[in-house]
């Protein structure tokens, strides 16, 4: 998800602190995520953030997001450099977040997203 004119790389976060991020930080929010299996059997989507940070919390493994290659380290306090914002359409300067990641021990070509889904939203 992160643009292919950037360098990028995954970097781990629990799943935990994912959870707390999208609580302490956006807790009126909507999201979808696209290609996950273990999220869509306990959610449908789109969700509050109340339901993908619960959902994420009783998993309880380590994620791994994909970020920007000035990004060493990723923690709750870093996490937003991290997600990614685009344009709504172009030129607008409202904006939505999506971030690819997958669960540790899968590949990341199994990566799937997380994105806010702004439908809900509106």
């Amino acid at each position: 998800m992160i643009s292919t004119s950037s360098p990028s790389h995954f970097c781990s976060i629990s799943s935990l602190g994912l959870a707390n991020w999208l609580r302490r930080n956006h807790p009126d929010k909507s999201w979808s995520v696209d290609g996950e299996e273990k999220l869509s059997s306990h959610l449908d989507f789109p969700c509050s953030t109340e339901d993908l940070a619960t959902t994420l919390h009783n998993i309880n493994k380590t994620l791994r997001i994909q970020v920007p290659d000035s990004i060493d380290q990723l923690d709750e306090s870093t996490l937003d450099k991290a997600i990614q914002r685009f344009p709504v359409s172009p030129g607008e300067r409202n904006e939505f977040m999506s971030f690819s990641l997958y669960w540790e021990g899968e590949s990341p070509e199994d990566a799937w997203v997380v994105s806010e889904d702004l439908i809900e939203d509106s």
